[in-house]
């Protein structure tokens, strides 16, 4: 792979969230019921979490037994295809934060709004603020999980505001 840097290479962390791993996981026929008790990994609420944190653990034996060249050579065969289709256009907070530094402003702060959490315990709903450093509401969002609730509010704050877009 080519040297990227770093602003670019920031914009591709997202292919190794926990929903793209276990996503990578699933389209590769990669089985990793070795590596889970089989009841953890069908569970619709923490699969995502679970699946995608076995490819990490994974990746980290690896690198312990196969060492830098190896187990960077399995990581490009495997995620190559993910870094060409990944939209960084979709990272709602990475994108809010790039404009507030672009434009000398401190980065945006989320805070759970927890009055609004609702859900059951195995399936919650997370409510998220995220405020301008002069305390201004920029966005509220709400998700099954905190990052796709804060991903919310900050797609919500670039929205209000088209010139962030």
């Amino acid at each position: 792979m080519p040297l990227k840097r770093e602003g670019e290479m920031t914009k591709l962390m997202g292919v190794v969230s926990n929903e793209s791993l276990t996503g990578i996981l699933e389209r590769k026929d990669f089985s990793i019921a070795l590596l889970i008790p089989k009841s953890i990994g069908q569970q619709q609420t923490y699969g995502e979490t679970v699946k995608g944190g076995a490819l990490e653990a994974f990746i980290g034996a690896l690198y312990e037994i196969a060492g830098f060249e190896g187990t960077h050579r399995f990581l490009f065969t495997l995620l190559a295809e993910e870094m060409d289709r990944y939209d960084p256009g979709t990272n709602y907070i990475g994108r809010l934060q790039e404009w507030h530094k672009q434009h000398g402003l401190q980065v945006p702060v989320y805070t759970e709004v927890k009055e609004k959490r609702d859900g059951t315990a195995h399936s919650p709903r997370f409510t998220y603020r995220v405020y301008a450093a002069n305390g201004a509401v920029l966005g509220e969002g709400t998700g099954g999980n905190v990052t796709a609730a804060k991903q919310a509010a900050a797609k919500i704050a670039l929205d209000r505001d088209g010139s962030k877009g």
